[in-house]
């Protein structure tokens, strides 16, 4: 549905759905829907390298539809605990991913910023720079075009290196998508 300017009202006009439709629900409608999701409890990986599902940052994607989003994640673990990240998305599907990570040592603030290159969707995985030895704030943008198959387009990750310190993705992580 194409986005129509909205009209100019006037005094004692007489408003009907004819007039309503176009410019209020039709508006609407052509924005298209958005998926706005957080975690609700805490989610712990612990000397495990295999990526898992996130058992919240994840939605149904139909067929033949694209969205964008972005991820904010909040994680804590050991040192040697560092956390990698996927995506996984219903076959066919296509599209790019990438990061803006903060400096994973929250007392330095020499490096606040860290912008790591786009994947395409498949195996790859974008590892978070450095470690996380206190509470931290990844962001993670994505962009995909769904094929003729329907499914599920949820986030994926594990520790970078194996740990016997969890590393744990932290409840008010959230995710933000709107479809085109």
């Amino acid at each position: 549905m194409a986005w129509t300017a909205p009209r100019t009202w006037t005094d004692g006009e007489l408003v009907t759905a004819a007039i309503m439709n176009p410019h209020i629900r039709d508006n609407l409608l052509s924005l298209g829907p958005i998926q706005r999701l957080r975690k609700t409890a805490d989610q712990s990986v612990t000397s495990s390298t295999a990526l898992v599902d996130d058992t919240h940052l994840q939605f149904t994607i139909a067929a033949n539809e694209v969205w964008s989003g972005q991820l904010t994640l909040y994680t804590t673990g050991a040192t040697a605990g560092d956390v990698k990240y996927a995506f996984n998305a219903p076959v066919g599907a296509t599209g790019v991913w990438g990061s803006i990570s903060p400096s994973q040592s929250i007392a330095s603030a020499t490096d606040s910023t860290r912008w790591e290159a786009f994947t395409a969707f498949g195996d790859a995985t974008l590892a978070a720079p450095g470690t996380l030895t206190t509470p931290t704030v990844g962001v993670l943008y994505f962009y995909v075009e769904n094929a003729g198959t329907a499914g599920t387009f949820k986030l994926r990750w594990a520790q970078l290196t194996s740990s016997g310190t969890a590393t744990t993705l932290l409840k008010g992580s959230n995710l933000m998508a709107w479809r085109y």
